[in-house]
């Protein structure tokens, strides 16, 4: 039996709307998803357009229970194919898709590193084997690793800013400092990260394989300098 059309185009409502019209508008949408138990990519997309388009320019959140519905319904349609979810999400949100699906993953981790102890496990071994002078270069180094897997200056803090903060008072060490060893090292691993030189390679029409050997040489300089200056000047 073939599905009926949504209930509207989605893409076509004002951008400037209320939360609350556009929290009607998903429950419209939930209502549709449940009635016809259809979650394919034209509900995945609308749900992503009012989500991540309409809602934000609200700048307010989405109703946990109206997101925990979504998520439970896009979950249960889409677990047997992940890939096909992801080419939803980018199709729907074709500039911010791949930071939609990352955010989420980065909350994740700030929700264990705050939730289960490891914060003050992490700040604790800082501690133990850094001292008042040495904690910012520490931190730096702990910043470049971090940075291999939460490529993302915002995300990246939420993650180790709750052991660094703790550690650095726990040492009497400078809070600036400390905070700046975390600002270098994420800025520094983002030359073996390029993302931000991906607009800059689209418009030159060449490949980013043509700038890494260059951004991979400013990473190592980076991590020379901005260690040894961690080091000596602090």
């Amino acid at each position: 039996m073939p599905v009926p059309p949504l209930p509207r185009d989605y893409s076509r409502e004002p951008t400037l709307l209320t939360p609350q019209a556009v929290h009607a508008l998903v429950r419209e949408l939930l209502d549709y998803a449940n009635a016809h138990q259809t979650w394919g990519v034209e509900v995945a997309e609308a749900f992503v357009d009012l989500i991540a388009t309409r809602l934000s320019d609200t700048h307010a959140a989405l109703d946990p229970l109206l997101a925990r519905e979504v998520l439970g319904g896009i979950r249960a349609h889409w677990a047997s194919a992940p890939l096909a979810y992801v080419d939803a999400v980018k199709n729907a949100a074709r500039v911010t898709g791949p930071l939609i699906l990352q955010h989420p993953l980065y909350g994740g981790i700030m929700g264990i590193m705050t939730s289960t102890g490891l914060a003050d496990v992490f700040a604790k071994g800082f501690i133990q084997f850094a001292n008042a002078h040495t904690l910012p270069f520490w931190n730096f180094i702990a910043s470049l690793i971090i940075s291999l897997f939460v490529p993302s200056a915002g995300g990246h803090w939420a993650v180790q800013g709750p052991f660094t903060v703790p550690a650095a008072v726990g040492l009497h060490a400078s809070q600036a400092a400390t905070a700046m060893g975390v600002a270098y090292g994420e800025q520094v691993a983002d030359m073996i990260q390029p993302f931000w030189a991906l607009p800059v390679v689209a418009v030159a029409g060449i490949s980013i394989r043509r700038v890494m050997g260059f951004t991979v040489m400013s990473f190592l300089l980076g991590v020379a300098l901005f260690g040894a200056a961690l080091l000596v000047f602090v």
